[in-house]
């Protein structure tokens, strides 16, 4: 509609002499003058108006004062952290409930809505924007061409250090020492930094707090209590981390993401589950762990591995499994 429209429909009489006079803790009304912190809401629904009406028929004027906008801006969405919402909001778009999801869409209709995707964008013109990226070495970038070309950098960046070009730089022996020193050194600042979570989920955290509070006269070492255990790998290769380790009674219990680490009730050898490695096929996850799992008996520990799929299905049983465990 023009405002021309917007007037004759709505039957708004505007004050020609008024004084407009906006601060930090008001603004003028256009239509009759009056101040208040916001003029969308109550006030225009008692005219009639809406705020899009409002700012044809006023373009350059704001809608709110300094302070109650900053408010706004800083207050907005906290209802959405609360347990309630969360659930609420979880359940009405989860699955099939989604509008995005594979059932209604097709692979190149999800691609070209997702900013992660190439296909996202049109022309070398539009923007990405990355906030807060965990590793510095990754900087937010612009444009579509900025971005591809330095996260391929950064990935050739980052496979520079490796095992393999450790002792191929510094030979066998001393190449060792330098890969286990740097990992080792990695998850110390992971494990200090609060702002960094590296190497194992919430919900495995949930799982240990629980049986941490069950048992108040033992020790235990996980991600959030001291960090994790390390013992040296077999094939010289760097460190494993216990997830969950009770070192008087040389126990581990290992928390594996269905996906990280290709649940065999899930997947078969030749399926590629790993959410990043998407080479990585699950026969080679699987033997990856049966060597961890090797070297943790061999270092005189009795271990339990749980599921993340089990116990999100029954945490109570789950809980009593690892304390019968522990016990």
């Amino acid at each position: 509609m023009t405002r021309e429209e917007i007037i004759k429909s709505k039957n708004i009489n505007i004050d020609e002499y008024i004084t407009i006079e906006d601060t930090d803790e008001y603004v003028t009304s256009r239509i009759d003058g009056s101040k208040r912190k916001r003029i969308y809401g109550r006030y225009l629904k008692s005219l009639g108006l809406s705020s899009e009406e409002y700012k044809i028929l006023f373009p350059d004027a704001p809608l709110t004062c300094k302070i109650d906008n900053e408010s706004t801006t800083k207050n907005g969405g906290k209802h959405m952290k609360d347990k309630f919402y969360k659930e609420l909001f979880s359940e009405k778009f989860k699955g099939k409930n989604n509008p995005n999801h594979k059932s209604k869409t097709t692979l190149e209709q999800r691609q070209s809505r997702s900013p992660f995707s190439k296909k996202f964008y049109e022309n070398e013109n539009d923007y990405i924007i990355f906030i807060n990226n965990v590793n510095n070495n990754k900087k937010n970038y612009n444009t579509r061409r900025d971005f591809f070309d330095s996260d391929k950098e950064y990935k050739n960046r980052q496979s520079t250090f490796s095992y393999e070009k450790c002792v191929e730089k510094w030979g066998e022996l001393k190449g060792q020492e330098i890969f286990t020193d740097r990992q080792i050194k990695w998850q110390e600042t992971l494990r200090k930094n609060k702002n960094l979570k590296g190497g194992y989920s919430f919900i495995s955290q949930e799982l240990f707090d629980k049986i941490n509070a069950h048992f108040s006269n033992r020790t235990f070492n996980y991600a959030k209590n001291e960090g994790e255990i390390k013992i040296k790998r077999s094939d010289k290769k760097g460190i494993w981390l216990l997830d969950f380790t009770d070192i008087n009674k040389k126990k581990v219990i290992e928390y594996n993401g269905d996906l990280y680490h290709a649940n065999p009730k899930l997947y078969e050898k030749n399926d590629t589950p790993h959410p990043f490695i998407k080479e990585l096929k699950a026969i080679e996850i699987w033997n990856k762990d049966k060597q961890k799992r090797q070297d943790i008996e061999n270092s005189g520990f009795e271990m339990l591995i749980i599921w993340d799929s089990e116990y999100k299905s029954n945490k109570e049983e789950i809980l009593k499994k690892c304390i019968k465990f522990l016990k």
